[in-house]
């Protein structure tokens, strides 16, 4: 987080990633991209040589079969990769390396002290839900992660470990940036019954967003595994499509965590948020199409926020008396 305030206030004279970009001229924001997409994938490339999974699936299939292995060099290595794509705009997230990192530093410390395989699975799951603490400042949430996705195991050794893990890293996180949540402190209360019908319909919007994303997620992976050329050729490409868009639409850039920020706060227009919503799912399955490292936790958060947003924005449309700030909505489509 420092490193990455340090570019945007040093390079770019801005605040945040979105600022940054929307500083630039179009054709600048193209190249930046491109570039630091291209460079994003040759980080990666150098973490693949050093084997150890990829992002969470490679976190879960340690823990599940016990003999899987994290490299805590490679996960440096895509970690690294992944900061140098968002630092420059690329649509990625940055919490899956983050994530990864965490597991290999549990599994690092089992290795060097002989431990077996379930206690190295142990160590592994902690360090996991560590660093998605410390990604998200979100503790409760970094525990129910582990236990529910990555080891769908809910044993007492598993759960000390992950929450005392937890804890440290929720303490170290927030004696350096702060305890406040990352999206800000607001609150939103239900206005009456008649609402959850909305949130009903919200609801069905969202999981058939979401089942779109995942789709497009996987066609623009399978249109980049049949080009004739690897990587780091791939990833520019990639970084190339994002900044074509990004040349009209800045806010595509970086997780979406400043966007979100806007929506929740209601000061983002209906068609813009629309807009947004498309071109953000377009974005992030070119980004990790093409082999740049990194998430699509944040980015599918800003989905749900920009889909959630545009609904609470037609209600208040409809009957603007009385009801619950789009930012709730927005919240709720998160």
């Amino acid at each position: 987080r420092s490193a990455a305030a340090l570019v945007y206030e040093r390079v770019f004279g801005a605040g945040d990633v979105v600022g940054a970009i929307t500083k630039l001229a179009p054709w600048q924001r193209l190249l930046t991209i491109a570039l630091g997409a291209a460079l994003a994938g040759l980080l990666g490339v150098a973490g693949e040589r050093r084997g150890g999974g990829h992002g969470v699936g490679g976190v879960m299939e340690a823990v599940a079969l016990g003999t899987g292995r994290i490299s805590l060099r490679s996960s440096l290595w895509k970690a690294l990769g992944c900061w140098c794509a968002v630092v420059t705009g690329s649509s990625i997230g940055r919490e899956g390396p983050i994530i990864q990192m965490g597991g290999a530093v549990g599994g690092a410390v089992a290795a060097r002290g002989g431990l077996s395989p379930d206690r190295a699975r142990v160590l592994i799951a902690a360090g996991t839900a560590a660093g998605f603490a410390a990604a998200y400042n979100t503790p409760f949430a970094a525990v129910l992660f582990v236990l529910e996705i990555v080891t769908s195991v809910v044993t007492l050794d598993v759960v000390l470990a992950t929450v005392l893990a937890t804890a440290l890293s929720t303490a170290v996180t927030r004696a350096v940036v702060g305890g406040g949540p990352i999206y800000g402190q607001r609150a939103f209360s239900l206005a009456g019954g008649r609402e959850l019908v909305v949130y009903a319909v919200l609801g069905v919007a969202a999981g058939c967003v979401g089942a779109g994303f995942g789709r497009l997620l996987g066609d623009a992976e399978r249109f980049f595994d049949r080009l004739p050329f690897g990587q780091p050729w791939r990833a520019a490409l990639g970084g190339a499509v994002v900044g074509a868009v990004a040349m009209g639409l800045p806010g595509v850039a970086g997780n979406g965590y400043e966007i979100i920020n806007l929506i929740l706060g209601a000061q983002v227009g209906v068609a813009m948020m629309l807009v947004l919503l498309v071109a953000k799912a377009l974005a992030t399955s070119v980004s990790m199409g093409s082999g740049t490292p990194g998430g699509a936790f944040t980015p599918s958060l800003f989905l749900g926020a920009a889909l959630g947003g545009s609904l609470g924005e037609l209600v208040h449309a409809l009957a603007p008396a009385g009801e619950t700030p789009s930012g709730a909505y927005a919240l709720v489509g998160m």
